[in-house]
């Protein structure tokens, strides 16, 4: 599941989308059906498949998707863990594809917070 992953990947990148939704589709449901639906590759499926998503326009299911990947995350690793904060952001940049404008600035505040916590103010991925 890995590879399939991975080359759905390759697809975003070249702009395969019908190719990149179906094959991120595989390896979630085989992923959810072996590991289950807290595993973090599952997680990590479950964020490409967001990003496919919403590279579409597809903001609706994009903003779905992360929603379920920020909750989990949440529980799982906490507010001020790297994979958490990057879900968050990656919900605060369909928030502002949405016109969410306060929603987005609001979660981007709390990317900022977490990484000057975790990374230090003087952090590339701070600044």
């Amino acid at each position: 599941m890995k590879t399939m992953s991975d080359l759905a990947l390759v697809y975003l990148d070249q702009g395969l989308l019908k190719e990149a939704v179906q094959l991120n589709m595989e390896a979630l449901d085989g992923r959810i059906r072996l590991l289950g639906r807290d595993n973090s590759e599952t997680l990590v499926t479950m964020n490409n498949l967001a990003l496919v998503y919403w590279t579409q326009g597809w903001l609706t299911k994009a903003a779905q998707l992360n929603l379920e990947v920020m909750d989990s995350r949440m529980r799982l690793l906490g507010r001020y863990h790297l994979h958490t904060l990057m879900t968050l952001n990656n919900l605060a940049l369909v928030d502002l594809d949405q016109r969410q404008l306060g929603k987005a600035a609001q979660l981007d505040m709390e990317v900022m917070d977490g990484r000057m916590r975790l990374l230090g103010k003087d952090h590339p991925e701070t600044l």
